[in-house]
């Protein structure tokens, strides 16, 4: 055992520079996938099904939920509001109508700039979300009555 000890002594002796330089790459590799898992500054919404994805210059019609994580009424909306970014809703004209979710944490700048002072506020942009005009959703809040209020735009 005392000639294996000794091996592996004389080893780290030797390699002592290589080591550390190992072991300092595995702590930034750590480090830069905790950072990035933070989102870096990036504004996303913890999925890939819209926002992330979204140009916010985009002229096309949207349907959009600003919503907090952390908030109660947002929870009890998020399961008939992912039902709905399965289906394909399309307004009188006929129109598919993009399905978008902004977490507002996260997108403090753009849920200011839209004046969303509650959790959450849903609402409809015929001309994209920068087009300045909306309509405010104030119907059921559930698959079915979304839908509805989509198809009368």
């Amino acid at each position: 055992m005392a000639k294996k000890t000794g091996k592996v002594k004389k080893y780290f002796i030797e390699n002592w520079v290589s080591i550390l330089l190992l072991l300092i790459v595995i702590v930034l590799l750590i480090i830069g996938i905790i950072y990035s898992q933070k989102g870096c500054g990036r504004k996303i919404n913890g999925n890939n099904s819209n926002f992330e994805f979204f140009d916010t210059n985009s002229s096309d019609e949207c349907f959009v939920m600003f919503y907090a994580p952390w908030c109660g009424y947002c929870k009890k909306v998020m399961p008939e509001w992912n039902k709905l970014e399965q289906v394909a809703v399309k307004n009188s004209k006929g129109k598919k109508i993009k399905i978008i979710k902004i977490n507002c944490d996260e997108n403090k700048e753009l849920a200011a700039k839209h004046g969303i002072q509650g959790y959450p506020t849903l609402k409809y942009y015929s001309n994209g979300i920068n087009g300045g005009n909306s309509i405010n959703f104030n119907g059921d809040r559930d698959m079915n009555g979304i839908i509805d209020f989509i198809k009368q735009q």
